[in-house]
């Protein structure tokens, strides 16, 4: 069974336990045109998927973006692997810093812009 047939099998279970599943199924379609995706799960390394990190780093995705994604292949391989005993290639993968709180404050005045007189949509 390669990742790709992992995926979809877990997604076939995910569709009707997620509320949002159209959100995750364009993230499925991504996967499983990867390289990645052509490996047996049996075979899945951690070194393949620190490389599929680093490739995403280089490519400009978010810190979140990486970890949704690293989510979905660490569900499909649980699952495809549920009955034999193998470490998981996720678990050793380290995990990137989120982006965290906004560093800028408002400026004087900033606050009062986006007011409309009288209250109405943007007034408070």
């Amino acid at each position: 069974m390669t990742l790709g047939d992992a995926i979809d099998a877990w997604a076939k279970i995910a569709k009707t336990k997620l509320k949002h599943f159209d959100v995750e199924e364009g993230r499925i379609r991504k996967l499983k045109n990867l390289d990645i995706s052509k490996y047996s799960v049996v075979r899945l390394t951690t070194t393949l998927v620190e490389e599929l990190v680093e490739d995403m780093v280089e490519e400009n995705y978010s810190p979140t973006t990486i970890r949704l994604y690293l989510s979905i292949i660490s569900r499909s391989w649980r699952r495809a692997m549920k009955n034999t005993p193998a470490r998981c290639p996720t678990e050793d993968v380290e995990n990137l810093p989120t982006s965290g709180k906004r560093k800028r404050r408002l400026e004087d005045g900033e606050e009062v812009k986006g007011r409309v007189p009288g209250g109405g949509v943007g007034g408070w």
